[in-house]
């Protein structure tokens, strides 16, 4: 089995799946464009349209990354090749702690404050009750356990 790796630290990704899978020969795309031919398989996150061409035999693609939207649009995706999508890629945590910010931000008025800072002017705000600043997650609630409709 060939597996050539495309991400920006690919040379890490190429020694831990080295040490997990020892008899596959790994490769990143800085390998010469005749090696890469030979890839079985793609380990990526959004690879060059020119890089997807390359592979002759192509059995698969692992999409290294949260979203497939770069990948199903990139148009040097081969047809009929299938895709795997890593669930979490360790993106959950940091992803919930982005939206937290968020809701906070926008919660405490902190771009109207931005927007004084940048005027050198101080006005103070009454400060919204969270209570009465709903928050709604689309498509989520479904996959909580114990959630009721």
């Amino acid at each position: 089995m060939k597996v050539l790796v495309h991400i920006d630290d690919a040379e890490r990704w190429q020694e831990a799946l080295a040490e997990r899978l020892p008899e596959a020969e790994i490769f990143t795309s800085a390998a010469p464009a005749d090696k890469r031919r030979e890839a079985d398989y793609l380990a990526a996150w959004k690879p060059p349209a020119s890089l997807l061409r390359e592979p002759v035999a192509l059995k698969g693609i692992v999409n290294l990354g949260a979203g497939v939207d770069a990948l199903l649009n990139n148009p040097g995706l081969p047809a009929g090749v299938p895709i795997v999508k890593l669930r979490d890629a360790g993106m959950a945590e940091p992803i919930g702690d982005y939206v937290r910010y968020g809701l906070l931000h926008f919660q405490r008025d902190f771009d109207r404050y931005r927007r004084q800072q940048r005027g050198r002017e101080w006005r103070e705000h009454a400060m919204t009750d969270k209570a009465d600043w709903p928050v709604a997650c689309w498509g989520w609630a479904p996959s909580v356990p114990g959630w009721r409709r």
